[in-house]
């Protein structure tokens, strides 16, 4: 699957904040990382990466341009998305599942009231038990799909306060954006 993820780096043009940003892109991708490969968007890519599946987005942006926040604010709101919908069904398997069954991640004993987010069957409810370790994973996770900003470290970017404090620390004028396409 792809996604698009953003990169917050300092540097002093464009140039070198694609460079530094493909630096952090390089270590969340690869075997055994968060994504498998990245396309930036100042490369062609493919039909199913880059400016192919996404069409044409600004490969570098000032953090204080109009674009610039609306990528930071739309990155946090994906991943804020992303968490209160796996919490959701977190909640839902701690409500009408044991720890136990939590814990196997398999309904051990019939259960014949299901209420709350799920739609009342029995087989969401093995849905949302078998992914509840999983969505838990999520939730807790420091990058990967679950994460749409990282900082110039390469650390996901959880929260406003997170994106507030990265934000704080870049030298005036040298904070840049930069977006890519991931493959996970």
């Amino acid at each position: 699957m792809h996604m698009i993820i953003k990169v917050i780096v300092e540097a002093d043009n464009k140039e070198a904040a694609l460079d530094n940003a493909k630096g952090v892109f390089d270590e969340l991708c690869g075997e055994g990382e968060a994504f498998d490969y990245y396309t930036t968007f100042d490369e062609e890519g493919s039909l199913s990466s880059g400016k192919g599946r996404w069409g044409a987005i600004p490969p570098v942006v000032n953090v204080n341009s109009k674009k610039g926040k609306q990528m930071l604010a739309e990155g946090i709101q994906q991943t804020k998305d992303e968490f209160f919908e796996n919490l959701k069904i977190i909640r839902e398997a701690l409500l009408c599942c044991t720890d136990e069954e939590i814990f196997e991640g398999e309904i051990l004993c019939d259960k014949t009231k299901i209420t709350g987010v799920l739609t009342g069957s029995i087989e969401d409810l093995k849905d949302a038990v078998h992914l509840a370790r999983y969505r838990m994973h999520c939730c807790g996770a420091y990058d990967g799909p679950s994460i749409r900003l990282y900082d110039k470290d390469g650390g996901g970017i959880r929260t406003q306060s997170y994106l507030d404090c990265a934000l704080s620390n870049l030298l005036p004028g040298q904070g840049w954006v930069v977006p890519a396409d991931v493959h996970f």
